[in-house]
């Protein structure tokens, strides 16, 4: 399952037994916005905010930031 973005693309994935929302970025353009992003987030603690749980970096799909995932969101998968 997976939902669409400008910068990537969402999936619904598993870490160690825990529901997450994987954003795979499309190219390494997206990479400076979502270096951004990657700051940001780390630093917020907020119950109406997805928490930032880390980040990833595969030869074989590049840059990934992975979210908390929470059920009956936008994300309907």
């Amino acid at each position: 399952n997976k939902i669409k973005f400008y910068l990537g693309t969402v999936y619904k994935g598993n870490l160690f037994g825990t529901k997450v929302a994987v954003k795979i970025l499309k190219d390494s353009e997206s990479l400076t916005e979502a270096h951004y992003e990657i700051g940001l987030m780390s630093e917020i603690n907020h119950p109406n905010i997805l928490k930032f749980l880390g980040t990833c970096l595969s030869v074989e799909i590049g840059q990934c930031i992975i979210l908390e995932y929470i059920d009956g969101g936008i994300f309907l998968f």
